[in-house]
C-alpha cells in the first residue's frame, strides 16, 4: 500500500438531511454527530483500517478506503448515540419531558443507523459478520455502563469517561476488522483508543484542545496552534501537575503499541508518517503542556 492520507482528504462529508425525521428528532440527531475531522473515534477508525492495509498486498489505498469508509460513517453515527446518552445521564440538557422524549428517539435513531451503514462496507460475508459481532459487542458494554451508571453503581466520572472509553476502543476495532487484520492487531487497537480515550477523559486538565490535538494526529495532519490557556479546563495546579491517573491510562497505550510493533517489526515508530508512528504520538504530543509546565 502506498503511503496514507489524511482523513480529511480520503473521506468527503457526509450528507445527512435526515428529512425523514420530525423537526425536534433532526435537530438533536443533528447537533449529535461531530466533525468529521474533530471525531476521535473516526479517526482511529480510519488509522485502524490504514493500519491493517499495510499488511494486505492485495488492497490498494484506494480500496482500504472505500472499505473504510462505511464503517467510519457507521461508527460516526454509534457516537453520536453515545453522545445523546451521556447528555441524558450526566447533563440537564434535554430536561423537559417531550425533548427528553425526543433525545431518545433520536439517540435509538443513530444506533440504528450505525448498524445499517455497516452493510454498506464492500467485505465478504463473514468480515460483515464480525463487523456487526464488534459493533454489538461495543454495544453491550455500552449499555450495561450506562445502566450502572443510571443506577449510581458508578462515579460521576466512571458515568462520562468509561463509556468513551468504550466508544472509542470499538472504533478502532472495527476498523481494524473491516480489511481483515489478525485478532492479535484489533485487540491492541481496541486497548489502545479505550486506554487513549479514558486518559482524555480522566484528567480535566487535558481539556478539549488535548483531545482536539490527538485527533488531528492520529488523522495525520499536525497538531493545532498553540492557545491561550483559558480554552484549557482546569486550574493553574492541575495544568501544571500532570494527573497520575492520566499517565496510568496513557502508558497502558503505549503498551498497546508495543503489542503491534511486537507483531509488526518491520514498521515502528520511526517510520515518521506511519500509522504506528501516528499511534506513539498522539500518547505524547498533545500532553507535553502538564509535563513542561510542571518543571
Amino acid at each position: 500500500m502506498s503511503e496514507h492520507t489524511a482523513i480529511h482528504d480520503d473521506f468527503a462529508p457526509l450528507d445527512r438531511s435526515f428529512t425523514q425525521l420530525s423537526p425536534s428528532v433532526r435537530t438533536i440527531v443533528t447537533e449529535a454527530l461531530s466533525p468529521r475531522d474533530r471525531s476521535l473515534p473516526v479517526a482511529l477508525c480510519t488509522l485502524a483500517g490504514q493500519l491493517g492495509g499495510r499488511t494486505a498486498p492485495e488492497l490498494s489505498e484506494t480500496e482500504v478506503s472505500h472499505i473504510v469508509e462505511p464503517v467510519a460513517n457507521a461508527v460516526s453515527a454509534f457516537e453520536g448515540y453515545v453522545t445523546i446518552r451521556l447528555d441524558l445521564l450526566t447533563s440537564d440538557r434535554y430536561d423537559r419531558p417531550t425533548v427528553r422524549d425526543a433525545a431518545v428517539l433520536a439517540s435509538d435513531y443513530l444506533h440504528a443507523d450505525a448498524y445499517e451503514r455497516l452493510a454498506d462496507a464492500p467485505v465478504p460475508a463473514d468480515r460483515s459478520l464480525e463487523l456487526y459481532r464488534v459493533l454489538t459487542g461495543g454495544s453491550t458494554k455500552l449499555a450495561t455502563q450506562l445502566l450502572a451508571s443510571a443506577a449510581n453503581e458508578s462515579t460521576h466520572a466512571d458515568a462520562e469517561f468509561a463509556p468513551t472509553g468504550t466508544l472509542v476502543g470499538t472504533a478502532g476495532e472495527l476498523g481494524a476488522a473491516a480489511v481483515g487484520s489478525s485478532d492479535e492487531t484489533r485487540a491492541a487497537i481496541e486497548r489502545y483508543g479505550r486506554a487513549l480515550a479514558t486518559a482524555l477523559a480522566a484528567d480535566p486538565s487535558t481539556g478539549e484542545v488535548s483531545r482536539r490535538d490527538v485527533t488531528r494526529i492520529l488523522s495525520g495532519a499536525p497538531p493545532s496552534a498553540p492557545v491561550d490557556d483559558s480554552e484549557r479546563v482546569g486550574d493553574d495546579r492541575s495544568r501544571r501537575t500532570p494527573s497520575s491517573e492520566r499517565e496510568r491510562h496513557l502508558e497502558r497505550a503505549r503498551e498497546a503499541i508495543e503489542r503491534l510493533n511486537r507483531d509488526r517489526p518491520f514498521e515502528t515508530s520511526r517510520d515518521e508518517r506511519s500509522p504506528v508512528a501516528r499511534l506513539e504520538w498522539a500518547t505524547r504530543i498533545p500532553f507535553q503542556h502538564g509535563e513542561c509546565d510542571d518543571g
